[in-house]
């Protein structure tokens, strides 16, 4: 292997080394952590100009990316999410319920209702044929379609909207309460229900939901209150059975 001579080997060893250019990301950390732009000295605030601008307007540039940067995420982070739950639709009425209701009137109402009343309060009829025998097949296939839409607006939290708007006309314009009407329409849809009477099924109520025997009391007589109510609201058929069984309620 050659020998350098000392000479050239102490000129080669103080030469100069080339200043490497440096990255735009080594730049760009070290404009962001220079101390003189935390802390500027005063020598710095006497330069041109032309230089504060340059240095402010790269850090507008890298904030306005930083800004597109974090719409960017907060966009693709709701695209990804889940989809809200939509509003709770209007509970649709059964196309048997929607034309019975909307020609119901209030005498028609007033005989369903006495009929109820009077079997529920007056006499309890052993044979179930003899008891629905007054309503015709059609109108009582109303009245469950009609009760069972309103069974499921009670558990869910959709509205009937103006469904019932007749019905509720005629329950305001012959001041029935409309929760006791509508208690009994659900009963009549419901078989099970149907075994026992009004107070009986009140008394049950009361005594799933712990109440003490004089709370017992004071529910059935609001319950025989209301009833009372409602059966002296009711027109029924001039002349007709609904009449007499009204007379006697």
């Amino acid at each position: 292997m050659e020998s350098i001579p000392p000479m050239q080997a102490m000129a080669i060893l103080n030469r100069p080394v080339p200043k490497r250019k440096p990255s735009k990301f080594n730049m760009l950390n070290e404009r962001l952590l220079a101390p003189e732009d935390i802390h500027p000295s005063t020598s710095e605030s006497s330069q041109s100009p032309t230089l504060s601008n340059r240095r402010h307007t790269g850090l507008g540039k890298m904030s306005k990316k930083f800004r597109q940067l974090a719409e960017m995420t907060r966009f693709l982070s709701s695209s990804s999410a889940p989809p809200s739950t939509p509003p709770s639709s209007r509970l649709i009425i059964p196309k048997l319920a929607k034309p019975f209701v909307d020609a119901l009137n209030a005498t028609q109402l007033s005989n369903f209702l006495t009929w109820m009343l009077y079997y529920k309060t007056v006499e309890l009829t052993k044979e179930p044929e003899a008891w629905y025998k007054p309503i015709n097949d059609m109108e009582m296939r109303g009245w469950v379609s009609l009760g069972s839409f309103l069974s499921k607006s009670l558990d869910t939290t959709t509205k009937c909207g103006s469904d019932l708007i007749v019905l509720d006309s005629i329950c305001d314009g012959i001041e029935l309460p409309r929760s006791t009407v509508h208690e009994f329409l659900i009963k009549f849809a419901d078989p099970d229900s149907m075994r026992y009477s009004m107070i009986a099924t009140t008394t049950q109520k009361a005594h799933l939901e712990g109440c003490t025997l004089l709370e017992v009391l004071e529910v059935v007589q609001t319950k025989l209150h209301e009833l009372n109510t409602l059966a002296s609201n009711l027109h029924p058929q001039s002349g007709s059975q609904y009449d007499e069984w009204h007379a006697v309620i």
